[in-house]
């Protein structure tokens, strides 16, 4: 038996492939009473809504291929329209000249372009390996301080300070000041990742191909929903079973192999015996941000003809916004239409703890205040809550990070793979890549999996 711990969309990726494959029998563990994790379509009333938008991109042309094979008929293409609102502007994302001078003025552009052509002509001495450092060393600070601190911060709930630049270096590599102006002035014949203006989609939300890899495990392969990992038993060198609690009742199975993609603290203070304290103890060192998604329902058409809005004004409660039927209409019923909110939390601050009603009210309140809605076309609401949304890259989270890879590598039946599972905040194609790999190197082919996820940058999730 191969067990999978997770059924997200790494973990299913890899269970569909090793199905496909004819492996010995496969089992997904997934704690909640559904598939998908971060990567399901919620279903409200006519409506369905992702958990945040995700768009799916790639340079990998197997990846692109598995996704065009699940997804098949049901594949659509979406152009990407993206704005910041910048006191109460609307700014077009990527960026534009034009557009940059009108919202910003001559005067604060003007200040942006020579703080630029300062830090190009007098770069600073060293690297304190921090986001703010990054950026401000790639835009400019006045770049810094009008487009990504208040965001960032908002996201992250830390200073910029506080962030590691590793962030940086893998959700925006190669985009800069130049490489922004070239795309908007040019067709260039290379586009980085976080300029994309195109997409593709399923027609009834990226949950469908988390749906449809679960739908193709057929006997003797299954999935057991609200099953979680009590215990994974080993002797220091192989994984050879683990005990699984579904309710009251516990369940010891034996594995030839285990994939994890559950948090790396899980996996750690499950292992019996059990793992060094100092692996414990860094396992512990690596924290997450937690994610509130309130989903409006509204009596009117549209809102507005964006893919995502992005809102970095401390004086507005949440971070992101994106529109299901501008995605694809199916999402939304006839002459109706809904936003997808984003707030970002931490799991017992004031904010997570507070009412959905509360929740509800502020951020109807805000969208009120930018004009966006009004209070009475709203027809329904929904409040979820996301735990463990995005590692969290602190300051010194890499040793950390570190330690605890260095150890469970030593289990050569094991593998870590996915967002939780390998603690990288990279996007769908990479945790697809890496379910597919693993697969591989389970059914006999051999794939370097070091750094899998790390390869290229992209700006949303």
């Amino acid at each position: 038996m191969i067990g999978i711990l997770g059924g997200g969309l790494a973990g299913l990726t890899t269970a569909r492939q090793l199905a496909i494959a004819g492996s010995e029998p496969v089992v997904v563990l997934e704690k909640e009473s559904f598939i998908g994790g971060a990567s399901r379509t919620v279903r409200e009333g006519p409506y369905r809504f992702d958990l945040g938008g995700h768009r799916f991109y790639t340079r990998k042309q197997r990846v692109q291929a598995f996704f065009e094979e699940v997804i098949a008929e049901d594949l659509i293409h979406v152009e990407r329209v993206s704005r910041i609102c910048l006191n109460g502007k609307m700014v077009d994302y990527p960026l534009t000249p034009l557009n940059a001078l009108k919202s910003l003025g001559a005067a604060t552009s003007a200040r942006v372009l020579l703080q630029y052509l300062k830090v190009k002509a007098f770069p600073a001495e060293g690297n304190d390996g921090t986001f703010e450092h990054w950026v401000v060393q790639r835009f400019g600070r006045g770049l810094y301080d009008i487009y990504f601190k208040g965001y960032t911060e908002k996201v992250w709930g830390i200073p910029c300070d506080r962030l590691s630049s590793d962030f940086a270096e893998q959700r925006i590599k190669g985009l800069s000041f130049r490489e922004v102006v070239k795309q908007a002035l040019i067709r260039a014949k290379s586009t980085p990742s976080s300029l994309i203006r195109n997409f593709v989609y399923p027609r009834l939300g990226f949950g469908e191909l988390t749906d449809r890899l679960a739908a193709a495990l057929g006997p003797p392969h299954r999935i057991m929903l609200d099953s979680m990992i009590d215990a994974v038993r080993h002797d220091g060198r192989r994984i050879s079973a683990m005990t699984v609690r579904s309710g009251r009742a516990c369940t010891t199975i034996d594995v030839s192999r285990l994939v994890s993609t559950v948090p790396l603290l899980d996996l750690v203070e499950s292992l019996r015996p059990k793992a060094p304290a100092g692996v414990i103890a860094a396992a512990r060192q690596l924290r997450y941000r937690d994610l509130i998604v309130i989903f409006l329902a509204f009596d009117r058409e549209q809102v507005t003809g964006d893919s995502w809005m992005y809102f970095p004004d401390g004086d507005i409660c949440f971070g992101r916004m994106h529109e299901p039927r501008n995605w694809s209409r199916p999402l939304a019923p006839p002459g109706k239409t809904s936003l997808v909110i984003e707030w970002f939390a931490t799991k017992g601050d004031d904010v997570w703890n507070s009412p959905d009603d509360a929740l509800r009210d502020a951020v109807v309140a805000d969208l009120a205040k930018l004009r966006l809605i009004r209070p009475e076309e709203v027809d329904a609401c929904r409040v979820v809550r996301l735990e463990k949304a995005y590692p969290l890259y602190r300051l010194g989270y890499s040793e950390h990070r570190k330690t605890v890879l260095d150890y469970l590598t030593q289990f050569e039946n094991l593998y870590c793979s996915g967002r939780s599972g390998t603690f990288i905040y990279t996007s769908s194609d990479h945790y697809i890549d890496m379910g597919m790999k693993i697969a591989d190197n389970i059914m006999g082919d051999s794939h370097n999996l070091d750094g899998i996820g790390l390869e290229a940058g992209y700006a949303e999730a």
